[in-house]
């Protein structure tokens, strides 16, 4: 890996674990960082990162947790 691809890494890496902590801090909007991350992650590193079947995923998962979070305001 060379280090452009490492600090991609480690920076998707850091901007998930605040996604994260979103999910239990109500000012963080936790599941549209983690699925930002994933989807730049795969933008900037193309087929060396995660599939785009798992950024889906993530994009429905993020789209029903927002809903639910929405509905019970």
């Amino acid at each position: 890996m060379t280090w452009e691809e490492i600090l991609g890494l480690v920076i998707a890496l850091l901007v998930m674990l605040i996604g994260l902590v979103g999910a239990v801090v109500p000012v963080l909007p936790g599941p549209i960082l983690v699925f930002l991350a994933a989807l730049v992650h795969r933008f900037c590193f193309g087929e060396h990162s995660v599939h785009w079947w798992v950024i889906a995923a993530l994009g429905m998962i993020g789209f029903w947790i927002v809903a639910l979070l929405w509905t019970t305001i």
